[in-house]
């Protein structure tokens, strides 16, 4: 049953978001080329492996809300035992209504730019989960983005059948353009807080920053159309269990493709 669920429910955020990304506001999406080292509970179990990750992000917005979501597409190696390598996805998306249509009134230059209810689902290979909460975006200098969220997180598939616990997600993001010396370069990433869902599971805590360095633009090009990137990634009680921790960097390329 658990299963069901989670197949209707990423068919139906994916159907509303991208139903609404024909008639957008705005519409963006971007592929990212990633190849990093130091990522656990992969092709090595608890040892570290080397990953390549395809990363498929789209972003849309209209009046009453907007729509985000992510694909990954991973494969790990090891270098010593190539029979362990192995490929694998993950993916998110989540739908956020706007206050502003339910009725709220909110000033424009107040420190509060929008909130709203939101629901997603995360998706991988034999785990889904559920999320329903809440969104508040805030107005700060020199930030395109600086918001925090926080929802109820529900296990819907698990991969050992365990019955979890309901627990709780709060997800900071952030997105800071700057220039310096004439380049143009990008500050984002996201930090999530998960608590512990019972069954011997530990709270969880992933960050995952960006740099990314416009390349377009300084060899002559239009802007925001390919960088160059560092991410690093560190998960801490990697996936709730207790002490496997990842400290991974990745370098990547981004483009935009609309």
């Amino acid at each position: 049953m658990a299963c069901r669920w989670s197949v209707f429910a990423v068919f139906l955020v994916f159907a509303v978001g991208m139903a609404g990304a024909a008639r957008a506001q705005l519409s963006t999406s971007e592929v990212q080329l990633h190849y990093g080292d130091g990522y656990r509970l992969g092709g090595n179990g608890l040892g570290t492996s080397a990953r390549s990750t395809v990363t498929f992000e789209h972003l849309s917005k209209r009046s009453y809300g907007d729509f985000f979501g992510f694909l990954d597409l991973t494969r790990d190696y090891n270098i010593l035992n190539p029979s362990t390598e192995r490929s694998t996805y993950y993916g998110e998306a989540f739908f956020h209504l706007s206050a502003r249509t339910l009725g709220a009134n909110i000033p424009d230059d107040g420190l509060f730019a929008d909130f709203g209810p939101s629901i997603g689902i995360n998706k991988g290979e034999g785990v889904t989960f559920g999320l329903i909460g809440g969104r508040a975006n805030l107005r700060l200098p020199g930030f395109r983005l600086f918001s925090f969220q926080a929802y109820v997180f529900e296990t819907l598939e698990d991969p050992f059948g365990r019955d979890l616990d309901t627990t709780y997600q709060l997800t900071f993001s952030f997105d800071r353009p700057f220039e310096l010396a004439g380049q143009k370069f990008l500050l984002k990433g996201f930090t999530d807080y998960i608590g512990a869902r019972g069954l011997g599971t530990a709270p969880q805590h992933l960050i995952v920053p960006q740099f990314r360095w416009d390349i377009g633009h300084e060899l002559g090009g239009a802007a925001n159309q390919y960088a160059l990137g560092l991410e690093f990634f560190h998960f801490n009680n990697k996936f709730g269990v207790r002490g496997v921790r990842d400290n991974a960097l990745s370098v990547f390329l981004r483009i935009k493709l609309h």
